[in-house]
């Protein structure tokens, strides 16, 4: 499923321009000073509201040439796993423990996906890894990935990501999967974040953990 990002999926942004707080402050300071010049006739005014005007227009470009075109996101979100790939406008969402949409993970990520300038998503469903700006990404919790057979060799997966579903312990998957970084998810129970960190530390497997940590990227 792919959802084209209209206003409509981002409410209050305009045009889809991302706007940080300093844009808006400077907006306002030129708004004053031509309203101050308008008033007066003095041309201080008008002189101090160009120069305003070209500080917001040097911000917006500092903010566009040192926002990331593409990259992976895995969000901090209690409820479920939302992994996002991004590049050049275009985005793959992949949610592997819940039914969530595309239009909700819009609509609660808009000023991300607006600073990212991304336009358009394609959903993804129905596998236990896929292949993502060319990292090799798996996601366990639901149970199937007891049903991949043991090979003579681990598979190698650059991130295992791990969900609020998954009962089970570090090293009955590292039995499977060989994984360069492990990743827990924001939505794993409090109860389970902690044990699940001590057997990473007891691994020697470097891991993240994005409810302790905040979002991956």
């Amino acid at each position: 499923k792919t959802a084209h990002l209209t206003g409509e999926y981002l409410p209050g942004d305009f045009g889809n321009v991302y706007v940080t707080s300093t844009d808006v402050v400077l907006y306002y300071i030129a708004l004053v000073l031509v309203a101050i010049w308008i008033f007066t006739h003095r041309f201080m005014w008008i002189n101090m509201a160009l120069l305003v005007i070209a500080m917001l227009v040097a911000s917006q470009a500092y903010t566009t040439a040192t926002t990331p075109k593409q990259g992976l996101v895995i969000f901090n979100s209690r409820t479920h796993t939302q992994i996002f790939y991004f590049s050049n406008g275009h985005g793959t969402l992949w949610i592997p423990d819940s039914e969530s949409d595309i239009e909700t993970f819009s609509s609660y990520n808009k000023r991300f996906l607006s600073h990212h300038k991304v336009h358009d998503i394609e959903m993804l469903s129905g596998k236990e890894g896929y292949s993502l700006g060319g990292m090799t990404v798996a996601c366990v919790g639901n149970g199937k990935w007891q049903k991949v057979e043991k090979l003579e060799h681990r598979i190698d997966v650059d991130l295992l990501v791990i969900t609020k579903k998954y009962h089970n312990t570090i090293a009955k998957l590292l039995e499977i999967y060989n994984p360069r970084e492990i990743i827990l998810s924001g939505d794993i129970y409090v109860d389970n974040i902690e044990q699940l960190e001590r057997e990473c530390i007891d691994s020697k497997v470097p891991y993240y953990s994005i409810r302790t940590s905040g979002a991956y990227f």
